[in-house]
């Protein structure tokens, strides 16, 4: 294992991380650390400090979103080799040694069914407690290196293992877990990996100038910034449903796709897309199409997911989606029925039709960059790989 030289300034902030993870079992975010450093080290740049990190430790500077004023809530996670580097984490990476070699003993159970690890696993099995296995559960999901699938549900987590388990089987220092995935690193080299982010990708920082739907800031924001996906991908679905449910005046019975198909009915529609019989389906489809592959999964099982693209791409969609249902018309039912009905409780309810247009901002520039194009913005690709690190 190749020593790393540190600066003395660069090792106060990674030991400034490392505290509030030993304390709290979560990761500061980069306001709290700016803050701290603003406090008690004034003479130092904490930006200046993050640019001159070696990679592989902590999230790099063009990782971070920032917003107009300077602010980010994106988490300054450390990887495990950060963690070695800082004083007082003896406890913490004996857990995680103790976890490796649970993952191996697992993945080579007789029942090769029971490929699985949970936070549970940990507490029952091996005796940690919630704060220990809270914080083993934070360095597994950023060394992924064991794992095909990894999700986190509130303070819970599961993962699945891989083939790579079987690499880790003579693991039992945290040196040799080092020395291990340098190896890993130099035989796979070329990929990414979670635990080195990379230093070359396209970021937006300036997040002042995009119009990310309030639903989906408020709802998902912080769910995707901490990097619990399948999390913020899930709520943005069900902000997408719930939309169009309350658009199309639908009672609470009314869900999932048929939330979709009775809204935008072609024969009789409550919320019209476009008068154009292909344009109507085509968005009835695209809708529904969200809520069968992202939303449906999600809330039956852990997918998780790890992809900070595939997360962003499906919450710009859902973002871009809401404001199109914003800007939808309305074609209530006749006046002697008090509420629409779901077409899967109620086939016959709506017989007679009466539009009611609601004011559509058309030209209105979603996220800063795209124009809309009836409701919807086009481009959307672009806006992706421009904000994806």
């Amino acid at each position: 294992m190749e020593p790393i030289n540190l600066t003395d300034d660069q090792r106060l902030y990674l030991q400034a991380i490392f505290d509030y993870f030993h304390e709290n079992g979560k990761w500061p975010t980069y306001n709290y650390l700016d803050r701290i450093f603003l406090q008690l080290h004034t003479d130092l740049d904490i930006d200046e400090i993050i640019k001159s990190l070696p990679p592989g430790l902590s999230r790099p500077f063009n990782a971070y979103l920032f917003s107009a004023s300077g602010h980010s809530n994106e988490e300054a996670y450390l990887t495990v080799q950060a963690i070695y580097l800082c004083q007082g984490s003896e406890e913490e990476l004996a857990d995680f040694v103790r976890a490796i070699r649970f993952c191996v003993d697992r993945y080579n159970s007789p029942n090769k069914d029971e490929r699985q690890i949970s936070s549970s696993d940990l507490i029952s099995q091996l005796g940690m407690s919630e704060l220990s296995t809270r914080k083993v559960g934070l360095m597994l999901s950023i060394e992924l290196w064991m794992f095909r699938s990894f999700s986190t549900n509130g303070d819970s987590w599961q993962g699945t293992l891989s083939r790579e388990t079987r690499q880790f089987r003579d693991v039992g220092t945290i040196e040799q877990y080092l020395e291990k995935v340098e190896e890993l690193k130099k035989r796979k080299k070329g990929s990414v990996f979670a635990s080195e982010p990379t230093q070359y990708s396209i970021i937006v920082t300036e997040m002042g100038n995009f119009e990310i739907h309030p639903e989906i800031n408020t709802k998902c924001w912080g769910l995707y910034t901490a990097r619990k996906y399948d999390d913020a991908i899930l709520n943005a679905t069900k902000a997408l449903e719930g939309a169009v449910r309350t658009k199309a005046k639908l009672p609470q019975s009314c869900v999932g796709v048929d939330v979709i198909n009775t809204a935008f009915h072609l024969k009789k529609p409550l919320l019209r897309y476009s008068k154009i019989d292909a344009e109507q389906e085509g968005m009835m489809s695209l809708l529904r199409g969200i809520i069968q592959v992202f939303k449906n999964p999600l809330s039956h099982r852990f997918v998780g997911v790890q992809s900070k693209a595939e997360c962003l791409g499906v919450l710009l969609m859902c973002s871009n989606l809401l404001y199109v249902i914003d800007n939808v018309e309305y074609v209530r039912t006749d006046s002697s029925c008090s509420t629409s009905v779901c077409f899967a409780c109620a086939p016959a309810h709506a017989k007679h039709t009466l539009v009611q247009k609601d004011s559509l901002r058309r030209g209105r520039t979603v996220y800063g960059v795209l124009p809309l194009q009836y409701g919807f913005p086009v481009h959307l690709g672009e806006a992706i790989s421009a904000f994806v690190y």
